[in-house]
C-alpha cells in the first residue's frame, strides 16, 4: 500500500489488519496515518513494528495512542522514535510504558518531552533508564516529576543530569533519592540547587555524597538543611565546605555533627562561621578539632561557646587561640579548661586575657602555667589574685617575673 492510501486509514480499518501485517509497515507508511487511526492499534500489533517504522511518527500521532495501549511499546521502537514525536506524550501515556521500554531512551529524546509528561514516571521505569539519557532534562521536567520516582535513580543517572536541572529539584523529591544516587553528586550540580531543596536531606544522604559535591555548597544551602541530615556527615567532606557556606550554620545543626567531621575544619571555615553557631558546639566535638582551625576564632565565636565544652581542650588547641579571642573569655569559661590545657598558653594570650577571667583561675589551672607566660601577666591579674592562688603559681613561673610583677603579685 502506497502512503497515500495509509493517510485515508481509520481506526477500524487499522484494527482489522493482522498482527503479521504490522511487521512489514515502513517509516513512510506510518507517518502517513491520521492521528485519529492510532486508536485502533492492539497491543498484539504494536509488538510487531519494527522499530525502523517508528521513525517517521509525529508528536500528533503519540498523542492520540490511549495508555492502555502503551504497554505494548518495547525499548527498541522507544529508542527509534524521532525527538520531535516524543512531544505528543503525556503523564498518563509515560506511566503506561513498561520498564523496559524506558531503555531504549536517548538524550535528545529525553529533552523534547514535555515537562507534564514526567508527571507519569515511576521509580521502576527510572531505573530501566540508561543513564546518558538525563544529560538533556530541563528543571522543568526535573520539577514534574513525583518524588517517589527519584527512589529509581542510581549514581551514574544522578550524575548525568545537568547542573540546570537541578534548580527543578523539591524537598520533597531530594528526600527519595536513594542514598546510593548521591554518589553520583558533583559540586556544579549542587551549586545548581535551590537552597529549598536542601531541607530534604537525610544523614544517610549526606553520608553517602562524595566530599568534592561539598565545595559546591552556599550558606543559604546549609541553613535549609535539617539539623539532623548533619549527623551523616564525615571530616573529609566537612573539609571540602567553602568558607564562604559556613556563614549558613545554626547552632542545632553544628550540635548535630559527629565528633569525627569536625577534624576536618580549616581555620578559613572557623572564622566564616556565625558566632551563634558555636553555642551548639559540644564537648566532644571540641575535643576533635584539629589545632591548626582554632587560628580562626574570633572573638564573638568564644564567648558564644559553654563553659562546659572547654573542659574537652588541649594544649595545643588552646596554644592556637588567636590573642584577640582569648580577650572575649570569661570566667565561667577558663575555669572549665583542665589544668593540662592551661599549660598551652602563650605570653601574648595571657595578655589579651580579662584580668577578672586570669583572677578566675583555679589554683590547680595556676600551677600549670608555663614561666614562658609569665611575661604577658599584666600587673592588674597578678594583683587581683589571692594568697592562696599565688601560693599555687610554681616557683620557675615567680621567678620569670620581672621586678614589677613580682611587686604586684605581693600586694
Amino acid at each position: 500500500m502506497a502512503p497515500g492510501q495509509f493517510a485515508q486509514m481509520n481506526a477500524q480499518q487499522m484494527a482489522n489488519f493482522k498482527p503479521e501485517a504490522f511487521a512489514n509497515f515502513k517509516p513512510d507508511q506510518m507517518g502517513a496515518l491520521p492521528p485519529e487511526a492510532m486508536a485502533g492499534f492492539k497491543p498484539n500489533q504494536i509488538g510487531e513494528l519494527k522499530p525502523s517504522a517508528m521513525g517517521a511518527m509525529t508528536p500528533e500521532q503519540m498523542a492520540a495512542f490511549k495508555p492502555t495501549q502503551m504497554g505494548a511499546f518495547n525499548a527498541q521502537q522507544m529508542g527509534a522514535l524521532p525527538p520531535d514525536a516524543m512531544k505528543g506524550f503525556n503523564a498518563q501515556q509515560m506511566g503506561a510504558l513498561p520498564p523496559n521500554a524506558f531503555a531504549g531512551f536517548k538524550p535528545d529524546q529525553m529533552g523534547a518531552l514535555p515537562p507534564g509528561a514526567f508527571a507519569g514516571f515511576k521509580p521502576t521505569q527510572v531505573d530501566a533508564m540508561p543513564p546518558a539519557a538525563f544529560g538533556s532534562m530541563s528543571a522543568e521536567q526535573v520539577g514534574a516529576m513525583p518524588p517517589g520516582a527519584f527512589r529509581g535513580m542510581d549514581p551514574q543517572q544522578f550524575g548525568k543530569l545537568p547542573p540546570t536541572a537541578m534548580a527543578g529539584f523539591s524537598p520533597q523529591q531530594f528526600g527519595q533519592l536513594p542514598p546510593d544516587a548521591m554518589k553520583g553528586f558533583r559540586a556544579d550540580q549542587v551549586g545548581a540547587m535551590p537552597p529549598a531543596a536542601f531541607a530534604g536531606f537525610k544523614p544517610t544522604q549526606v553520608d553517602a555524597m562524595p566530599p568534592a559535591a561539598f565545595s559546591g555548597m552556599s550558606p543559604e544551602q546549609v541553613g535549609a538543611m535539617p539539623p539532623g541530615a548533619f549527623r551523616g556527615m564525615d571530616s573529609k567532606q566537612f573539609g571540602q565546605m567553602p568558607p564562604g557556606a559556613m556563614a549558613g550554620f545554626s547552632p542545632q545543626q553544628f550540635g548535630q555533627m559527629p565528633p569525627d567531621a569536625m577534624k576536618g575544619m580549616k581555620a578559613a571555615q572557623m572564622g566564616a562561621m556565625p558566632p551563634e553557631a558555636f553555642a551548639g558546639m559540644k564537648a566532644a566535638q571540641m575535643d576533635a578539632m584539629p589545632p591548626g582551625a582554632m587560628n580562626g576564632m574570633t572573638p564573638e565565636q568564644l564567648a558564644s561557646i559553654l563553659p562546659a565544652t572547654f573542659k574537652a581542650m588541649d594544649p595545643k588547641q588552646v596554644g592556637a587561640l588567636p590573642p584577640a579571642a582569648m580577650g572575649a573569655m570569661e570566667p565561667g569559661q577558663v575555669g572549665q579548661l583542665p589544668p593540662a590545657a592551661i599549660g598551652g598558653l602563650k605570653a601574648a594570650q595571657v595578655e589579651a586575657m580579662p584580668t577578672e577571667t586570669f583572677d578566675a583561675m583555679k589554683k590547680t589551672q595556676l600551677g600549670a602555667l608555663k614561666p614562658a607566660t609569665a611575661p604577658g601577666c599584666t600587673d592588674e591579674q597578678l594583683a587581683g589574685l589571692t594568697p592562696d592562688q599565688a601560693k599555687a603559681l610554681t616557683p620557675a613561673f615567680t621567678k620569670a617575673l620581672d621586678a614589677g610583677q613580682k611587686q604586684a603579685l605581693a600586694t
